[in-house]
């Protein structure tokens, strides 16, 4: 067992070196899919350790300080072999092999931690969306049964059994849709729900979030949608009819490829995160970048920039999981806020912008996401109704 959590801390170590191969990526992305207490593991040892920077300069190194500067913090885990004299003059690779055996003992003893307990507590989010017709006629699709919904002109809107809105075009004698039957599908905070378009795309909605589009999508040779909040997107392929998303802060234009979109209003930045193909993003005319996969763009009051992601751990979403990577305090708690529906309290000496890196699920009560979050920090929570106070 421990030759296995040796060979992912390895990969651990490179990620944070941030000189992991791309079939390093894949096992690394592989061990973090097996399971939420990976993940887990993964976040809580990225935040704990802090040593990103320090492992980046080892290739570097040319001062003693900064070896003594690293060499401290490793020797902050607790650690019941340890020597005290163990880092005189030891070269890097030797650094590196000690860190490893510190990221494996990390792995093989953390499930030791016990759970912290509340005595409320709040059930997670569920399956639920708000379709807005042309009309003004809404349907809570919560409550709808399954099958067909209703007809636009030329489209038919169903509900599938596995609670999916399916748009799809009839085959009439000529008869094309109507580009001017604007739709709208929104969630809650508290709600995801998925969407099949009229070419094929599928969409997954995300708490708090509205997609609006012609019932038909196409309009002008163009399948245009516009997004508030996040959704991840699998474009179906149509060389003729480029996809284009519209937020308020950026346009982005595909063919068809896999993305995901964060817009929502309350955050400082819209970020798309690219999982295949490429996508062009626009913030004005004459200023428009293009982005690969692993790739993130960042566009915020300054401007844009990209940055390399592991694009996998941002659409952990989907799967019932809330990833954050050197986040601050706020943001992950408007992440809670939005799927448990509640409003978060900062008392005492919390600092919100203190940052974290880690990942919980999403698929259990609250209590699991704060337990999860106070074994990262120095920070406690409180239940109360449908409040969250942080304290320490």
């Amino acid at each position: 067992m421990f030759q296995k959590e040796e060979h992912i801390s390895r990969l651990i170590v490179n990620y944070l070196k941030g000189e992991l191969s791309v079939t390093g990526t894949n096992e690394l992305n592989a061990w973090l899919k097996a399971s939420e207490r990976n993940r887990e593991w993964f976040g809580q040892f990225c935040e704990q350790q802090k040593l990103k920077e320090e492992l980046r300069a080892f290739d570097t190194v040319r001062s003693e300080h900064i070896w003594k500067k690293t060499n401290k913090k490793i020797n902050e885990k607790p650690n019941p072999v340890r020597k005290t004299h163990l880092w005189p003059r030891i070269g890097i690779a030797a650094a590196v092999a000690v860190m490893i055996s510190c990221v494996a003992l990390f792995l093989y003893k953390n499930h030791l931690n016990k759970p912290v307990t509340f005595t409320n507590d709040i059930a997670p989010g569920k399956q639920g969306a708000t379709l807005t017709l042309a009309s003004g006629k809404k349907i809570n699709l919560s409550d709808a049964a399954s099958g067909k919904l209703t007809e636009q002109s030329g489209v038919t809107i169903t509900k599938s059994a596995n609670g999916q809105l399916v748009y799809e075009l009839k085959k009439t004698n000529g008869t094309t849709a109507d580009p001017g039957s604007v739709n709208t599908l929104s969630t809650a905070r508290g709600q995801t729900y998925n969407l099949r378009l009229p070419d094929g795309t599928l969409v997954s909605l995300n708490a708090a979030s509205s997609l609006t589009y012609p019932a038909s999508l196409t309009e002008q040779g163009k399948r245009r949608v516009k997004l508030e909040g996040e959704a991840y997107f699998q474009v179906a392929r149509d060389k003729a009819h480029p996809f284009i998303v519209e937020t308020d802060r950026q346009q982005v234009e595909v063919l068809g490829t896999h993305f995901n979109i964060n817009a929502y209003k309350d955050e400082p930045s819209t970020k798309t995160t690219l999982l295949e193909g490429s996508v062009r993003i626009a913030i004005a005319p004459g200023k428009e970048i293009v982005i690969k996969p692993d790739q993130q763009s960042i566009v915020s009051a300054s401007g844009i920039k990209v940055i390399p992601v592991i694009a996998e751990t941002y659409i952990d979403w989907k799967e019932g999981g809330i990833n954050f990577r050197k986040e601050n305090l706020t943001s992950i708690m408007r992440k809670v806020s939005r799927w448990y529906n509640v409003e978060v309290e900062y008392r005492d000496k919390v600092d919100p912008e203190q940052t974290f890196t880690g990942y919980v699920t999403r698929t259990g009560n609250i209590s699991a996401v704060l337990d999860a979050l106070s074994k990262i920090s120095d920070l406690k929570f409180q239940i109360e109704g449908k409040k969250i106070t942080v304290f320490k």
